[in-house]
């Protein structure tokens, strides 16, 4: 997001390269608003990207803590059938 200095200098460039001043300042407004748009598109990915990676760590805890689970209940079945056998 810029400044009025920044879209007037850009607006002078323009004007400067050949375009009427009507035209420059609304590509300059035009080159603003698309640069503040692309820069809140990366703010969206870098948030997206960090709750991604959260719910990825919490799926592997989940699945993790699964595995466990299941081990614990195969050693538990293991221990019974021992006690019945012996």
């Amino acid at each position: 997001m810029g400044t009025a200095t920044d879209t007037l200098g850009t607006a002078e460039a323009l004007e400067g390269a050949g375009l009427d001043a009507g035209t420059a300042k609304a590509t300059a407004r035009a080159i603003e608003t698309g640069c503040a748009a692309a820069v809140e598109g990366l703010v969206t990915q870098d948030g997206l990207r960090a709750e991604l990676k959260a719910l990825e760590t919490r799926l592997v805890l989940w699945g993790a803590g699964i595995v466990l689970g299941g081990t614990a209940l195969v050693l538990s079945g293991v221990g019974v059938l021992l006690r019945l056998v012996a």
